[in-house]
């Protein structure tokens, strides 16, 4: 059965990590904390592994940060169509399907490679294919002719005296 590592036991570990990632050399800090070159040295596996996990922790962190802000971007793009769209202000609508098809294709870029969909430009393309009609037949609503409004004088209907 191995030993465990006198570095990692020792209270002032963090110390030690610190200056190991700092650079110092192995004698400076094996001088300051009363340990060994050799000790420090095997040490030094430990450190890198700990950093590696804590690297790959941080990146699935921002990883799920930078989805939920996807997200939220979204939800922000599709509440901003709705109104552009109860207000019939068809540029806005159209900004809003454009960010909306920017999202989507952040999402997949996001998404792990075993998707389906195709990728890259090819997905752009479809997704700006379907855009672009969504966009025709928004547009072909909102300029449909409408029943001419009468206005009828306020005057209209009194005798002329």
């Amino acid at each position: 059965m191995s030993r465990p590592c006198s570095a990692c036991a020792d209270p002032r570990r963090p110390e030690l990590d610190a200056a190991i990632v700092r650079g110092d050399s192995l004698r400076d800090i094996a001088g300051r904390y009363g340990t060994s070159k050799s000790a420090l040295d095997r040490h030094r596996a430990h450190v890198t592994k700990a950093l590696v996990r804590a690297r790959e922790a941080r990146q699935d962190s921002e990883a799920e940060s930078l989805y939920g802000k996807v997200l939220r971007l979204e939800a922000d793009a599709r509440r901003l169509q709705r109104k552009a769209e109860e207000q019939e202000d068809v540029r806005a609508a159209l900004v809003a399907v454009d960010k909306l098809l920017d999202c989507v294709r952040l999402m997949h870029e996001m998404a792990p490679a075993t998707s389906a969909l195709p990728t890259g430009e090819g997905l752009y393309a479809v997704l700006r294919a379907a855009a672009d009609r969504a966009r025709a037949e928004k547009a072909a609503r909102l300029t449909e002719p409408r029943p001419a409004l009468h206005v009828v004088p306020a005057d209209a209907g009194e005798g002329d005296a």
